[in-house]
């Protein structure tokens, strides 16, 4: 999934509710912020790498789940996550890679 000449990303997706990715993440640099809000961002595979590029924008999100049996899900930029009420990364299956790269919470942690 690739945005690219988007300044703002908004998704509203309610509490139950979550946005599979099978595949890669290529945000544009140019974009401030990625909201998903209440809902959760699930990165799925079965094998292979996926990779993670945020591009400096901020990730609003009160899930980020890895679920990925046989997978390896690998950053490739520095990942920042900002929940309104909190924020929490899972990983249900497979490996996640921060290759070298910084993880940041703001506001609250689950």
């Amino acid at each position: 999934m690739s945005f690219t000449g988007t300044e703002k990303i908004t998704l509203n997706l309610q509490y139950s509710y979550t946005l599979n990715i099978y595949g890669n993440l290529d945000l544009a640099g140019g974009s401030s912020q990625c909201s998903i809000y209440y809902g959760t961002l699930a990165f799925k595979a079965t094998s292979g790498t996926k990779t993670i590029n945020t591009n400096g924008v901020v990730l609003e999100v009160n899930t980020i789940d890895f679920d990925g049996s046989g997978g390896t899900f690998q950053l490739s930029s520095d990942l920042e996550i900002d929940g309104a009420t909190y924020s929490r990364i899972k990983k249900t299956n497979g490996t996640f890679d921060p290759n070298n790269h910084k993880v940041t919470f703001s506001g609250q942690s689950d």
